[in-house]
């Protein structure tokens, strides 16, 4: 896994910390983003927040291992004093996520991460990268801070 955090202090508007890693699409990475990004935000001053963004990056990086065969994944992460986004990108931008209607039964074994991520983010959305031919796609999530 790589790291490289970046701060953009020349941007106008509130100061604003980004940091991208990259990682195995294996079952131990959903720990590890897990952990990073709760780490992350409570450094940044959004403790607040760590509990909810911890579940939707579990889910939406638990999507990437379930539901694609992309060997790595790229994890976003931008913090500023108003808001937090998760962007997870993978190599395969046909296997775009769909959100379920409703939410599944008790028997159901799958269908209610996306219908967690919708509840719970203030905004989320997925993104198809890189022009007519398409390389990679990104599900990424927002949540509004203390401010």
């Amino acid at each position: 896994m790589s790291t490289s955090p970046t701060t953009e202090p020349c941007l106008p508007g509130p100061p604003r910390h980004s940091y991208r890693f990259t990682a195995p699409n294996t079952g131990t990475t959903v720990k590890v983003t897990r952990d990073l990004v709760g780490a992350l935000l409570v450094t940044n001053g959004h403790g607040e927040l760590t509990d909810t963004v911890r579940l939707l990056v579990s889910e939406v990086v638990t999507n990437v291992l379930q539901h694609t065969g992309a060997a790595l994944l790229t994890v976003d992460a931008t913090i500023t004093p108003d808001a937090v986004t998760v962007r997870v990108t993978d190599r395969e931008p046909g296997r775009r996520p769909v959100p379920p209607r409703s939410f599944p039964g008790d028997a159901a074994e799958g269908g209610r991460g996306l219908m967690l991520v919708d509840c719970l983010a203030d905004r989320w959305g997925v993104s198809v990268n890189e022009g007519f031919d398409p390389v990679s796609k990104s599900v990424w999530f927002a949540l509004n801070g203390k401010g």
